[in-house]
């Protein structure tokens, strides 16, 4: 009797299984296109692709708060007239050498703030969730790994 509880749970079980799987909205990655990415011993830090099919933005960066742990983080800008004056934001803040960081309102009231910094001689990307809380930074980037990650070497 217990052998035959033991194989309708098993077979259940994997019935439950076969129909979660089947519940998955699979898309190919076709569309994609990467633009740049930003490399530091030959190992990307951060990279900047487009999805051909929506005219979105995203970047996918290490996040820069933990050197020991892999952590990749998205955000998504959502067009080419914006990801052009992020670039030109980005650009200026490094040229000027930028005091004040500057707060961009991105999808589902998360923040990009973009910051100089000056021991780096250039800019990071932090993340903050709806809340305020910070999630995430990017790493810091000079002019040429600016360059390099939109593309514009």
């Amino acid at each position: 009797m217990k052998t035959k509880k033991l194989i309708i749970f098993t077979i259940s079980t994997f019935i439950i299984s076969i129909s979660s799987f089947a519940q998955l909205n699979i898309s190919s990655n076709d569309n994609l296109v990467t633009i740049g990415e930003h490399l530091y011993m030959k190992t990307s830090q951060i990279k900047l692709s487009k999805d051909n099919s929506t005219g979105s933005y995203i970047f996918l960066y290490k996040d820069g708060e933990y050197q020991t742990i892999q952590d990749w983080k998205t955000f998504t800008i959502n067009n080419e007239k914006s990801i052009n004056q992020l670039y030109d934001l980005c650009t200026k803040m490094i040229t000027e050498k930028a005091k004040e960081p500057v707060i961009i309102n991105l999808e589902e009231n998360n923040k990009l703030v973009v910051s100089y910094t000056k021991s780096w001689k250039g800019i990071t990307f932090t993340i903050y969730n709806s809340a305020g809380v910070k999630s995430s930074t990017a790493p810091p980037m000079k002019q040429k790994n600016l360059d390099s990650l939109f593309g514009k070497d």
